[in-house]
């Protein structure tokens, strides 16, 4: 290894994180003036890591900041940081300001921090300033860590059986109950813990590096807090680029909204060829397997991410639509649910048992701040959406009945954790200024498009990028089209985007093609392996296996299987915010 290298050690220092040698790269900036709130320590880094580009440089920090910052006493909140630093003299930097969910790493453990500062290296160096990573409080490797293991051990048990809706409000609430005195006990506030608490702290960090103003680049509930950031501190926000974000103060979740993108898959697939020819009528077949699986359930055994001992899933109907949500997140996985579908309609398990696979890890995530996903919802969501409305759209549609229940089971856990409610729909009346570029995916089963178009009316200055083949997050490892928009709208924020490329972008990302059954030639000119075409014919580009998005991630693990990648996006909502799976 290069002596230039970052390399590591294990050896745990009093944050909480692993050290190793110090970075390389241009002198720290200046830091701002002493500020008795907050403290910035640069640290050696606690992974290994050697850019591709040698013009980059690679620095490691702890912020340390209170856990309330209205002056109330409360536990320390310690934050990794990561800086790339490119040699450039600009008074700004771009930030990603944590990943998705709420409750998901933005990607800095050691064995996934070389694997997301890779993916973001060409926006570094493209944009014109450095680019800073940090985890959101409560999540990744920040310290205190919002988990608990009420919420992992209810999750289990939920995965074993069959609930009814009263069953499943009172198996929830009461691990919420429990969770959110667990929390009390190591002395950590649950209302303290949010998109508003973000905000300053990643303000607090601009003024330690020493910058005059942030890019703010954030995916999904990473979108959510820069635009909470930029509403509280806009003298500080340069410019904001959202992929797939969630909105203040909207709903959790809208039942019409993801029939709406499972229809759209049908569709996308009867278009084409292949998918035609091999899966015809999915409608029809999804109809006969929640039908089978309504009359009786069916019982599936997976391995236990951290131990491998066996878990059983009983599938229900309204379970099997939750595994279809979840993954619509991914974009591959997407294209592979008419096989899925298919597959299980015809008797066979293997592809049902690989996606149940994928399903129970990202629930039992160890890395994932299940808490998060509970609490900060009830407190910046919940209060301000209308489960009835949701409640009567899963009631009014057949491939919503997952979320049948939502409002009674919301209400209960929401009761339970006692966060109160932010004031998120006050705030989002405030217009952003900063020119801000959207990206949203026509298949995001959870962040509506209407609901992206119409948070862009909110914005001074808007540009959105609809991509027709995505899910949550417009990032795909398959086509690489959008990182020189992005790398464009970074420097220049006041310049108009190429309108040409970005309608090229758009047809790159309409071409991704589904995973069918014989061997062809993809639009992408790759031939498939093991007797499957589209997308498993092709090798991963790992540059872009964990994108700039900084998404939440279920664990890394070895491929198993030629034919199956895991999902890395955030515990769906329907699983996650404890919607009823039984009826």
């Amino acid at each position: 290894m290069s002596t230039r290298a970052v390399i590591c050690l294990s050896v745990c220092l009093l944050s909480g994180f692993a050290s190793g040698c110090p970075g390389r790269g241009s002198a720290p900036r200046a830091a701002g003036p002493p500020d008795p709130d907050h403290r910035l320590e640069m640290r050696p880094c606690w992974f290994e890591y050697e850019p591709e580009d040698p013009k980059l440089g690679v620095e490691c920090a702890v912020l340390r900041v209170p856990e309330h910052w209205d002056g109330a006493r409360g536990a320390e909140v310690r934050l990794p940081v990561v800086i790339l630093r490119t040699g450039s003299r600009a008074g700004w930097a771009t930030l990603v300001p944590g990943g998705g969910g709420p409750g998901g790493s933005v990607g800095l453990e050691p064995d996934d921090a070389a694997s997301t500062l890779a993916g973001l290296e060409e926006i570094a160096a493209g944009s014109g300033g450095d680019l800073v990573v940090i985890d959101q409080r409560g999540a990744g490797l920040a310290q205190p860590a919002f988990r608990c293991d009420e919420i992992r051990e209810a999750t289990l048990r939920w995965l074993a059986a069959v609930w009814s809706v009263e069953q499943e409000a009172e198996l929830w609430s009461d691990a919420a109950r429990r969770c959110r005195a667990g929390l009390i006990a190591r002395g950590i506030s649950p209302d303290a813990y949010g998109a508003a608490a973000v905000a300053e702290d990643i303000e607090a960090l601009r003024r330690a590096l020493g910058f005059e103003r942030w890019n703010v680049y954030g995916t999904s509930y990473g979108g959510e807090i820069a635009q909470v950031y930029a509403r509280a501190h806009p003298s500080s926000v340069r410019a904001l680029v959202l992929d797939s974000p969630s909105v203040p103060g909207a709903d959790i979740v809208s039942p019409s909204w993801f029939e709406d993108v499972l229809d759209a898959l049908f569709i996308r697939c009867a278009a084409d060829e292949a998918c035609r020819r091999d899966f015809p009528d999915l409608r029809a077949a999804l109809t006969r397997v929640l039908k089978r699986l309504g009359a009786q359930p069916l019982t599936v055994t997976v391995s236990h991410p951290d131990t491998l001992e066996p878990i059983p899933v009983v599938l229900t109907a309204p379970r099997f639509l939750d595994l279809l949500f979840q993954a619509m997140y991914d974009t591959d996985l997407a294209h592979q649910i008419p096989l899925l579908i298919t597959a299980t309609d015809r008797g066979s398990q293997d592809w049902l048992i690989q996606f149940t696979r994928d399903y129970v890890w990202s629930q039992l995530d160890a890395r994932f701040a299940d808490a998060m996903l509970d609490a900060i919802p009830c407190r910046e969501s919940v209060p301000y959406g209308d489960l009835a409305r949701v409640e009567r759209e899963a009631r009014e549609h057949p491939w919503a009945r997952g979320f049948v229940g939502i409002e009674r089971v919301t209400t209960e856990v929401c009761r339970a954790w006692q966060v109160g409610a932010s004031d998120a729909g006050a705030a989002r009346a405030v217009r952003i200024e900063a020119p801000t570029l959207l990206l949203a995916g026509r298949l995001d089963p959870v962040i509506p498009l209407p609901s992206v178009e119409q948070a862009a009316a909110g914005f001074a200055a808007s540009t959105l990028i609809e991509l027709p083949a995505t899910g949550h997050s417009t990032e795909a490892w398959w086509w690489d089209c959008l990182d020189p928009l992005i790398e464009d709208f970074l420097a220049e924020p006041e310049r108009p985007l190429d309108a040409e490329a970005i309608a090229d972008c758009r047809r790159e990302a309409d071409t991704t093609p589904f995973t069918t059954l014989r061997p062809r030639e993809s639009s992408l000119g790759s031939t498939a392996i093991g007797g499957l075409g589209g997308t498993r014919g092709r090798t991963r580009d790992h540059r872009r296996a964990i994108t700039a998005s900084a998404k939440a991630r279920v664990p890394s693990f070895p491929p198993t299987s030629l034919v199956f990648s895991p999902s890395r996006s955030a515990p769906s909502y329907a699983a996650r915010m404890r919607l009823p799976t039984s009826r």
